[in-house]
């Protein structure tokens, strides 16, 4: 059984680009700014259209973040709302990883 090397699609998108030898060597902060980019585009597309009942990809949104606050306040008391903002970014950048 051999093990075979992860492909990473923006290396060669980047080498086409001309900067392959940063990605090469970055490969793994190209692809963490990648992600970042991901949330920063949906959470711009949510935002864009917000209603007061949620529909669509909205309440997708609204149920993640609502369930991860209930989450917090469940574990840490109402103290934790404060630290919520932290949490839940860091929950939402490693679930997107």
């Amino acid at each position: 059984m051999t093990v075979g090397y992860h492909f990473y699609f923006l290396d060669k998108i980047l080498g086409a680009m001309g900067l392959g030898q940063f990605a090469h060597e970055y490969t793994f902060i190209v692809h963490s700014w990648f992600v970042i980019a991901i949330l920063v585009g949906s959470a711009l597309l949510f935002v864009k259209a917000l209603k007061m009942i949620p529909y669509g990809g909205q309440n997708v949104f609204e149920a993640i973040v609502g369930g991860l606050e209930d989450f917090m306040v469940g574990v840490a008391g109402p103290g934790g709302r404060f630290f919520f903002p932290f949490i839940g970014t860091l929950f939402l950048y490693i679930l997107t990883c």
